[in-house]
């Protein structure tokens, strides 16, 4: 049952991480500092799995809102 969960709540947690790379008011965070604030304490972690989630790595995606 536990890992029924798992997955809903990662994309949960990496869609918000994606909101806020769009955010110009949150453009001065650094991606470490958003992926942390979304539960990921390493960018080693984070960084592949938003890639593998949204087809883009979080700097591209963070580029792309601007």
């Amino acid at each position: 049952m536990a890992r029924n969960c798992v997955v809903p709540i990662r994309h949960r947690r990496l869609d918000r991480g994606r909101r806020d790379l769009s955010e110009p008011r949150l453009s001065l965070l650094t991606i470490t500092s958003i992926a942390a604030r979304w539960g990921f304490r390493r960018p080693a972690d984070f960084s592949p799995t938003f890639h593998r989630h949204t087809g883009i790595s979080p700097q591209q995606h963070r580029h792309k809102g601007q």
